[in-house]
């Protein structure tokens, strides 16, 4: 009769399942929408997609693991998010970052910071990529709110008939509208004609 000492093994079984129930965890309760995808092509459907990507997309869990990533990108992304993806398939790079737009089941777009990373194989070859989608619409919303409320400001102080500067600590100037500099430039050029001497 042969005994074995199955201790350690089943040790590491149970540190096996626990891990494995960590991981479940983080993934299907994170903050932001998480997806699992082979790294052959970005065309192949997801193989997992947490809570949040399915209420951030208005799938169903089932629906989404039919579909890919180009399913929900539109068609004009820029070629670098395709460069990108190319780049970690050849083992250039193993994670990268963007923000670019997708499309929900109700067709509306949503900006999302993008962070995909590859998981490789055994044998270190790229196997798998883990994309995080955070929806960053709101803040794209007020920067475009802002960026709309500068150029109008920018518009009433350009063409307001009265001189409107801003000088620095050290006394120069550091802002002036167009009315101010036609004023600068028209004393400059009286000071220096031979007609405005004494």
């Amino acid at each position: 009769m042969i005994a074995n000492d199955i201790t350690a093994l089943l040790k590491a079984e149970a540190a096996s399942r626990e891990d494995e129930a960590r991981f479940h965890a983080v993934f299907h309760h994170a903050g932001v929408g998480i997806t699992l995808r082979p790294a052959a092509d970005r065309r192949l459907p997801w193989t997992a997609v947490n809570d949040k990507f399915c209420e951030m997309m208005g799938y169903s869990r089932e629906e989404l693991l039919r579909m890919s990533t180009a399913d929900i990108t539109p068609p004009e992304e820029p070629d670098s998010a395709i460069q990108d993806n190319r780049r970690m398939l050849s083992g250039d790079i193993y994670h990268y970052t963007r923000e670019k737009q997708i499309i929900c089941k109700s067709g509306r777009l949503l900006w999302v910071f993008l962070s995909v990373t590859v998981l490789p194989d055994d044998q270190g070859r790229p196997h798998q990529l883990v994309s995080t989608y955070q929806d960053i619409t709101e803040r794209k919303r007020a920067e475009a709110a802002l960026a709309d409320a500068k150029n109008f400001l920018q518009l009433v102080v350009d063409t307001s008939p009265s001189m409107i500067f801003v000088k620095n600590e050290q006394n120069r100037l550091v802002f002036v509208n167009q009315f101010t500099a036609q004023e600068h430039d028209r004393n400059r050029a009286r000071c220096w004609s031979p007609l405005s001497r004494p």
